[in-house]
C-alpha cells in the first residue's frame, strides 16, 4: 500500500499564512487557510480506501479528530518532510507528501504521482511561485532535503539540480496555485 502524508498547522488566528496575514489581516487569512485545509482534508479522506493517509500537524492538538494523527518531528519544515518520508517509506512502497495550502490540488494529482513513481525516482508538483505543492518518493533521499532553502521560491530548481547531480530521474505534474500571498489569492475562487 502507498502512503499520503498531509502537513498542516492547526488553524488559529495569527498562527497560519504569515505573509497573507500581513496583506489581508489575520482574520481573513485564517478564513482562507480554513478553506484550503478543508479542501485538502476532503481530498485525502476520499483516498483513504486505496491509500494509507497520515496527518502531520505542528501541534499535539487533533482538532479534526483525525485517524493516523502525528506531530511533526524536527525543528524545520525540511526536517518535518524528511522525517515523515523516511518513517513511512519503511512500510510503504511509495509516499506522496503534500501541504495544506494548494488551492487547486486534485485527488488525480496524488494518483498520478503514485503512477509516475513506477518510471521515475521522484515526482514533483510545481507551484506557480516556484515552490512545490507535492513531492512523491519511493526511496529515502535524505540528501534531497539537505542545504535546500525549503521556503524558497527556488526550491524546485534546487531539488532538480540535486537529483540531476546524483543521476536520479524526476517528473513534473501540472503546475498548481500555492496560496501564500494576496496575489496568489486573486487566482482562486476563495472568499476572504
Amino acid at each position: 500500500m502507498n502512503a499520503i502524508v498531509l502537513f498542516f498547522k492547526n488553524p488559529r488566528k495569527g498562527h497560519v499564512k504569515g505573509r497573507l496575514s500581513q496583506q489581508i489581516g489575520e482574520d481573513k487569512a485564517l478564513g482562507v487557510y480554513n478553506q484550503l485545509l478543508l479542501r485538502t482534508l476532503k481530498i485525502t479522506r476520499s483516498l483513504k480506501k486505496v491509500h494509507d493517509v497520515f496527518y502531520y500537524c505542528d501541534e499535539n492538538e487533533n482538532v479534526f479528530d483525525l485517524d493516523n494523527f502525528y506531530v511533526q518531528e524536527g525543528g524545520t519544515l525540511r526536517e518535518h518532510i524528511k522525517n515523515a518520508a523516511d518513517k513511512h517509506l519503511l512500510d510503504h512502497e511509495k509516499v506522496v507528501l503534500i501541504p495544506s495550502d494548494c488551492f487547486d490540488l486534485k485527488a488525480d494529482d496524488l494518483e498520478e504521482a503514485f503512477s509516475r513513481l513506477d518510471q521515475f525516482d521522484v515526482v514533483f508538483g510545481p507551484a506557480t511561485d516556484g515552490g512545490i505543492y507535492l513531492i512523491a518518493l519511493k526511496q529515502e533521499m535524505d540528501y534531497l532535503f539537505e542545504d535546500i532553502p525549503i521556503n524558497s521560491t527556488q526550491i524546485l530548481h534546487f531539488m532538480i539540480d540535486e537529483l540531476t547531480d546524483k543521476g536520479m530521474t524526476y517528473s513534473l505534474l501540472e503546475t498548481r496555485i500555492d496560496v501564500d500571498t494576496e496575489e496568489d489569492l486573486r487566482h482562486t475562487d476563495l472568499s476572504y
